[in-house]
């Protein structure tokens, strides 16, 4: 699938203005810390994964059919439980 992923949020564990910690299931392809991510609808909201924790450890790639601890930042406001999120296709 290339460069692109597909995440879903399973629960939120904390937020702050500009960073969400939480636990994400890679969905789709592989998500890369520096993927930038949207909602499917497209909001324009721009979210990147800056961290991957896999088990305890701190990787770079979170394999399709995996869970794992992440640090999402930017406007992570509207993010929710259950919420979607796809890297947007590279122009």
């Amino acid at each position: 699938m290339g460069d692109l992923a597909e995440i879903r949020i399973i629960s939120i564990e904390e937020v702050t203005q500009s960073r969400s910690e939480c636990v994400i299931r890679c969905i789709s392809g592989d998500a890369r810390v520096g993927m930038k991510f949207d909602f499917p609808f497209s909001t324009g909201s721009e979210i990147e994964l800056v961290r991957i924790e896999w088990y305890g450890k701190q990787v770079e790639v979170l394999d399709e059919g995996h869970s794992g601890k992440a640090v999402l930042a930017g406007n992570v406001e509207p993010l929710r439980a259950n919420s979607a999120l796809m890297s947007p296709p590279a122009h």
